[in-house]
């Protein structure tokens, strides 16, 4: 095609899915200038959730790129088993941006019981992400199952380091400001009164508040079992 365009003076434009297509291209244009070039590599990707145009970028930015997008579309997600509810929702509101690679299995298991399973069939839970509360001592874990199983498999998280995650929100509502602007005053009870949309800003920070450290954990869990699906 170059040559051909070259010969008759015109100019080719093309879409290619073709890895090995835009590997040949992208080393053609590593030399490439600002102005006008001969040949021209503008890669279109939607990784960041917009589309994006790049303009002769190298093929290792590409092939990353679409390393990172098999992984978000992979129908494979990493299955989540939690204790209940409450441990979903902190789960979806701590780590919304990593929901395209998680499936959050609507159940309600304690955690002695799902560390039986897994003991029982390490092959198949160890592809699974355990999420227990906070209030579950590391010594009931490595009892049932044993440390050697637990540093293999790598997939156990705790939501928050020693309570659980309703612990964390009374805690935190129980500490507040009685100065804080979004505090209503307090009830004939001797508690804290909330209209609903000053609870939802409370519950907000909380979030942000346990955030980083939760992501970190619990993200890299999540994205080192993707690696291992994609294997």
């Amino acid at each position: 095609m170059i040559k051909e365009s070259k010969s008759i003076g015109y100019q080719i434009v093309f879409t290619t899915h073709s890895t090995s297509l835009l590997k040949y291209i992208s080393l053609k244009t590593g030399y490439n200038k600002e102005e006008r070039n001969s040949i021209e590599l503008y890669y279109m990707t939607n990784a960041n959730r917009t589309l994006d145009v790049k303009r002769n970028i190298n093929y290792c930015e590409i092939e990353f790129d679409l390393m990172v997008q098999s992984m978000v579309q992979n129908p494979h997600k990493i299955k989540v088993y939690s204790e209940d509810e409450e441990n979903r929702w902190f789960i979806k509101s701590l780590l919304s941006k990593y929901m395209p690679y998680i499936e959050l299995l609507d159940v309600a298991i304690g955690y002695n019981s799902l560390l039986t399973l897994f003991k029982g069939d390490p092959a198949y839970f160890g592809n699974m992400l355990l999420s227990f509360d906070g209030d579950v001592k590391d010594s009931d874990i490595d009892k049932i199952i044993g440390k050697p199983l637990i540093e293999k498999a790598n997939n156990i998280v705790k939501l928050s380091e020693t309570v659980r995650p309703e612990q964390i929100v009374y805690d935190y509502l129980c500490h507040l400001s009685p100065d804080l602007p979004y505090l209503s005053g307090a009830s004939s009870i001797g508690f804290l009164c909330y209209t609903l949309s000053r609870m939802v800003l409370c519950l907000e920070n909380i979030i942000n508040m346990i955030k980083n450290e939760i992501n970190i954990k619990l993200g890299l869990k999540i994205m080192w079992h993707c690696l291992i699906l994609q294997t």
